[in-house]
């Protein structure tokens, strides 16, 4: 908002109107866009607002007009105009499903209706979020079923499935009142949710993944299915070695890989994997060595990466972790061209001659994507 502050500083001295009342409309589109990309860091404005009251079993649900975009239809009749015929501001949005035992009346509904129509036939950006209340019943705490309201919001939801482009499942679709076997979701490119709400989508066109929480991957998913097929991009909140493993079966146009957490693999073998597509891997090592080097051994011996071009590896550039790097690239066939250090440290406070030993494995060794050291 302090774009729309600025502009509207300065008042002519003949016509008091504020200058932004008489910016061109096409103008104004681009910043009322401007504003609504900008909102707090979040891809995703929230089209309600929550606000407990004095008992721990209540809240009370708004429609959010006090932020973009519902505050441009509030403003003046040229802002609403202007906002309503710009699809793009319509086309992302958090919806936080309100739970409880309640029912919503039918205007919250309308609005969320309301959003949608406006967003024309624009690809949507959804944030789909589900606020489940806990209440205590003598000395244990149960939650609340979903209510008829969680159902109204999801069917508007649903019938728009069909524009779904990029969709982030802040909670799992199982907690969901709404039973469904399958979500068609012809035009999906972007999804971000547990692993077990996967198989009940059907999106052909799928091509970055970020699977929440413990990705049990092999226990899920046998082989590749058509919505699987044609990831590129996938990103696995925490995964044993033998999800990771699986991936060359599942994902089998795989390019790259991360990993925040590595668990170590079980007592049972593992079968050798080769992925003929990854080039790029992420993974973690903020961890004691000692802890990171079975694991990466476990990893790189079972999985064969021949196209794999860069390693990147979160966590802190000593003499340890490059040893333990060493000691892996040494004893396994992982052979990237590029190691890349995301350190809590800027490149100018990273010490070079640490990271020299590692030329004899790789071409160069990045921090954050910058050249610290290179091959001869």
């Amino acid at each position: 908002m302090e774009i729309l502050q600025g502009i509207d500083a300065g008042l002519s001295p003949i016509n008091p109107e504020p200058h932004l009342h008489r910016l061109p409309a096409e103008l104004l589109q681009q910043i009322f866009l401007l504003v609504v990309h900008n909102l707090n860091g979040s891809d995703y404005p929230s089209i309600f607002s929550f606000e407990y009251t004095a008992s721990p079993r209540e809240y009370v649900i708004y429609a959010n007009f006090v932020a973009p975009p519902l505050l441009f239809t509030r403003v003046c009749r040229l802002w609403r105009a202007v906002a309503c015929s710009t699809t793009e501001l319509w086309s992302h949005v958090q919806v936080i499903l309100p739970g409880g035992i309640k029912p919503l009346g039918q205007f919250l509904p309308s609005v969320l209706q309301f959003w949608l129509a406006r967003s024309g036939n624009q690809p949507l950006t959804l944030c789909i979020d589900s606020r489940p209340l806990i209440v205590k019943c003598g000395r244990r705490f149960r939650r609340l079923p979903d209510s008829e309201g969680n159902s109204q919001l999801l069917e508007i939801l649903l019938a728009e499935r069909g524009r779904w482009d990029m969709v982030t499942f802040a909670s799992s679709i199982r907690e969901w009142e709404v039973k469904l076997d399958t979500l068609d979701t012809p035009k999906l490119r972007n999804l971000e949710c547990d692993i077990s709400d996967l198989k009940m989508f059907n999106a052909p066109n799928l091509s970055r993944l970020r699977i929440k929480g413990f990705a049990y991957v092999p226990a899920v998913l046998a082989g590749p299915t058509p919505t699987t097929t044609n990831i590129r991009y996938l990103h696995l909140d925490y995964a044993s070695v033998h999800a990771i493993c699986s991936t060359a079966v599942i994902f089998p146009h795989l390019q790259t890989l991360i990993v925040d957490r590595l668990f170590p693999p079980s007592e049972n073998p593992l079968a050798t994997r080769t992925c003929l597509n990854i080039q790029s891997m992420t993974l973690s090592i903020f961890e004691y060595p000692y802890m990171i080097r079975p694991k990466f051994m476990a990893l790189f011996e079972s999985l064969q990466l021949p196209m794999l071009q860069k390693l990147t590896l979160a966590g802190e550039l000593r003499k340890a972790e490059v040893a333990l790097v060493m000691s892996t690239l040494a004893a396994t066939p992982c052979h990237p061209q590029v190691i890349d250090f995301q350190t809590p440290m800027p490149l100018n406070e990273v010490d070079p001659a640490i990271a020299e030993p590692l030329l004899s494995f790789v071409e160069e060794v990045t921090v954050h994507g910058e050249v610290l050291c290179r091959r001869a």
